[in-house]
């Protein structure tokens, strides 16, 4: 139950914070690709739980710089597997999954039961798309195992069924991956309508 006192309202100025959840594809990306990427007004102390996101990538292998509102992430040469449970960050799962994808030993990601009930079935999509790029991935009740990357990966078709997570996340990982073909990709407007902007200065050059 909530009770509201009747009162008066007057104008303050309030910034909003920067959102981590976007923000992840294009650290990750860094970490990826072993380039450089630097997201101003990105409060590394956020409460949000995708800000975990930055403790991730510096124990797997990135070099991650905190500056008071900005995080810095450049890639190192290789990423190592990880376990990891994403039951308060639901919304940093895609990230991570195409992270894992990557790295050069198996990795977990658990606590992700409620990834079924997202904009899609996250967890199957997630498998699917991880599958449909040569990757192992199993699928349990909550969680996804994915494997050390023994074969190489290849292009293919990424069904998204129109999630805008589906798609940033994948999109990040067609900038190492050659022939990722993304449906939808337009839905990217609903949480960002400047990705695909962006998206291409990465595609440029390493430092962004």
């Amino acid at each position: 139950r909530w009770r509201v006192s009747p009162g008066d309202y007057e104008a303050v100025r309030y910034e909003i914070e920067g959102d981590h959840s976007t923000a992840s594809y294009f650290l990750a990306a860094a970490a990826i690709l072993g380039g450089r990427v630097r997201v101003e007004r990105l409060d590394p102390a956020s409460a949000q739980p995708d800000a975990r996101l930055a403790g991730l990538l510096a124990r797997i292998g990135s070099r991650v710089v905190c500056d008071g509102a900005a995080i810095e992430v450049t890639g190192g040469e290789e990423l190592s597997g990880f376990d990891i449970d994403l039951v308060d960050a639901p919304d940093l799962a895609p990230t991570v999954a195409v992270l894992a994808m990557f790295a050069n030993g198996p990795s977990v990601l658990r606590g992700l039961a409620h990834l079924r009930f997202k904009e899609s079935d996250r967890l199957e999509l997630l498998a699917a798309g991880l599958g449909a790029l040569g990757r192992d991935v199993s699928v349990m009740t909550d969680r996804l195992e994915i494997g050390a990357g023994d074969s190489p990966l290849h292009g293919g078709r990424i069904v998204t069924r129109s999630d805008h997570r589906m798609v940033m996340a994948f999109a990040i990982a067609g900038l190492r991956v050659g022939g990722v073909e993304l449906e939808d990709p337009g839905c990217v407007t609903k949480s960002h309508p400047g990705f695909w902007t962006q998206f291409a200065a990465l595609s440029r050059r390493q430092n962004w």
